[in-house]
């Protein structure tokens, strides 16, 4: 289950039109989540999008707690190597001391971090 699954062999779950990370609502990040039957258990995958551009995948089992592995896209539009476990997110928040969220960053399993906030994608 390393390998980036086929998302053609999923169904679709549910959606969300404004997803969230550990809880907190993300802008501008909407998600899909699709599920397969595979060998008696339930197989996941998250696809989550910011600024209509898939910047994630997440996959696993529905019987597990947490992501066996995770991918971002790459800047040519291919994908990293995928990483075991969940991704490392963190959320940007606006600073004005409301604590509000503005997006999120994601490390990309290479040392650099893909940058999602006020409707840009950028990398650092």
């Amino acid at each position: 289950m390393s390998e980036m699954p086929d998302i053609r062999l999923y169904r679709l779950h549910r959606r969300a039109a404004v997803a969230d990370f550990e809880g907190t609502a993300v802008p501008g990040l909407c998600a899909e989540y699709l599920r397969r039957e595979d060998d008696g258990r339930v197989a996941s995958v998250g696809r989550y999008e910011y600024a209509q551009t898939e910047i994630l995948r997440a996959w696993g089992w529905t019987d597990e707690a947490h992501c066996a592995y995770s991918a971002v896209r790459a800047a040519d539009g291919s994908w990293h190597p995928p990483v075991a476990g969940c991704p490392t997110v963190e959320l940007t928040r606006s600073g004005d001391g409301s604590d509000e969220v503005t997006g999120l960053r994601l490390a990309d399993g290479t040392g650099g971090w893909l940058v999602c906030e006020a409707g840009r994608i950028s990398r650092r």
